[in-house]
């Protein structure tokens, strides 16, 4: 079962809008995936009427525990926002 994360950061950072997503590896049985989407260029504004257009990365590793894979992706987030990173789980 997947599970999709929306983040909250306590500052304005490039880095948001992120997402995270966390499931069971397909590949590697008893592992999990996670992976962190975030906006890596924008352009635009919000008042033009084109609005802002942002290309995204995607950055993922495998770890035993779907809670080591939260805890790398917060962890990760951390470090390149320099602010702190938290984790609102979205039910679809």
């Amino acid at each position: 079962m997947s599970r999709k994360f929306a983040v909250n950061f306590s500052a304005p950072t490039n880095l948001s809008p992120s997402v995270v997503y966390v499931s069971p590896s397909d590949a590697y049985r008893g592992k999990f995936s996670v992976a962190v989407l975030h906006p890596i260029r924008a352009s635009g504004s919000f008042d033009s009427p084109e609005g802002i257009c942002r290309v995204f990365d995607l950055h993922q590793e495998l770890l035993n525990t779907e809670q080591e894979a939260l805890d790398w992706a917060i962890k990760w987030l951390n470090s390149k926002s320099d602010c702190s990173a938290s984790l609102n789980e979205i039910k679809e």
